[in-house]
């Protein structure tokens, strides 16, 4: 992959202070720059004269930037030259612990009030569009999981997420698989406050169980995350095969149960291929509308508008490359499997997290660093399914999770048979 390409001069910047830290956090938020740095100087009073002395200055650097930009002869024109946001981003995104998946901090749960037919347990989770609660049925005297959409204090939410929310439900209601999360019951309460119901997983996600396979914890190796990785295949072929793509498929949406199940989370981003015209990508962008005003930036909203960048495909983070099917939830896949192989995901050169858009410009400029080139040691047949699935044209891949399980297994049983004619010799 490509080297950092951060100039010496950048590399010189001085640590930032408390006000430029802060302001860098408003430039990640979820608002307009202008809004969030007026309601930081009424929360932060002291700080209130350089917190505007920064927006100046950005404003006043954003100004140049678009005028450079517009003008074709000058050589440093768009593409070379970074703005203050992404440098700031680029250089502090993970001392500012920014993070675009966890909603608007304005937002609330719009928890429907069902009289006694559900007990509220406890919050479990929170991303974008919506909470998921640890609720008893006291009919069934059992727990389950149920999800509601956010909002605002008002109680409102806005139409674009009720019907992405809507849609999320019904597709996975719509996919009876093992490693697909059972929907119950997709429901409002009299005010309209819509709610669905689903099992309850205990476990843990495949990125830490990664992670304790690198440490060598717990029994974890490589072998049994392959095992976890082709349950994952075998899930999104039977999704394919009823004509539904993840979009999202990374390992922080696999869960991995107590007693070895193995579950594709949050069809959120999932669509319809018979249905071009009903996209959620759409409704998501609308959604973010009224943050991407002028004096705005998305830079750290890639993720969560397309899908994350460490495992996006080349044609759904850029949608003139090609169309997007099966083909985009098998690069996730390689891209997956090239995370174990490699011990870090695609595109990361260190422990530090690239920002997302620093990423997709990497994948834009060509495929990851060589996965032999850091792990020489890293098996040659799984290297090549890697090479093959995160292929840069869709049609050169695998074209469904069967496909690429297909492969795997295949390398495996030559694997088995290999040792045991060694064993037998």
């Amino acid at each position: 992959m490509a080297k950092d390409d951060r100039s010496d001069k950048d590399a010189e910047i001085a640590p930032l202070s408390p006000e430029e830290i802060l302001f860098a956090r408003l430039l990640g938020g979820q608002t307009t720059i202008e809004n969030a740095v007026e309601k930081a100087c009424n929360e932060n009073p002291e700080l209130a004269g350089a917190l505007e002395h920064q927006l100046n200055e950005y404003l006043r650097r954003r100004k140049e930037r678009l005028a450079r930009n517009s003008d074709s002869s000058n050589p440093m024109a768009a593409g070379e030259i970074e703005g203050l946001a992404e440098r700031l981003l680029d250089r502090y995104s993970d001392e500012l612990e920014l993070n675009s998946e966890e909603g608007d901090q304005e937002s609330v749960p719009l928890s429907p009030d069902l009289k006694g037919r559900y007990d509220f347990l406890e919050e479990i989770a929170r991303g974008g569009m919506g909470a998921v609660f640890r609720i008893s049925d006291p009919v069934l005297q059992r727990e389950l999981a149920m999800k509601v959409v956010l909002g605002d204090r008002l109680g409102d939410a806005p139409p674009q997420r009720l019907r992405r929310f809507l849609r999320e439900a019904r597709i996975t209601a719509q996919l009876s698989h093992p490693g697909i999360v059972a929907v119950h019951e997709l429901n409002s309460d009299a005010d309209g406050r819509f709610y669905f119901t689903m099992d309850r997983i205990e476990g843990k996600e495949f990125r830490d169980v990664m992670r304790q396979a690198r440490d060598g914890k717990d029994g974890w190796d490589r072998d049994r995350l392959l095992e976890i990785l082709l349950r994952v295949c075998d899930t999104l072929e039977y999704a394919h095969s009823r004509g539904v793509i993840h979009r999202d498929v990374k390992p922080s949406n696999i869960m991995v149960g107590q007693f070895g199940e193995v579950f594709m989370m949050d069809w959120g981003l999932a669509r319809l291929l018979a249905d071009k015209d009903d996209d959620p990508i759409e409704d998501i962008l609308s959604d973010t509308l009224p943050n991407t005003a002028p004096g705005s930036t998305v830079i750290t909203r890639d993720g969560a508008v397309v899908g994350t960048p460490s495992y996006m495909s080349p044609e759904q983070a850029y949608p003139d490359v090609g169309e997007v099917g099966p083909w985009t939830d098998v690069y996730a896949i390689g891209a997956i499997l090239y995370e174990i192989l490699s011990g870090r995901p695609p595109y990361r050169t260190g422990d530090t997290p690239l920002p997302g858009h620093k990423i997709l410009q990497l994948l834009k400029k060509g495929p990851p660093q060589d996965i032999q080139e850091m792990r020489p040691d890293a098996p040659e047949d799984l290297v090549e399914i890697c090479r093959v699935a995160m292929s840069r044209d869709g049609s050169s891949r695998p074209q469904n999770g069967g496909e690429i399980s297909k492969m795997i297994r295949d390398v495996l049983k030559s694997r088995a048979q290999a040792a045991e004619q060694t064993r037998q010799a």
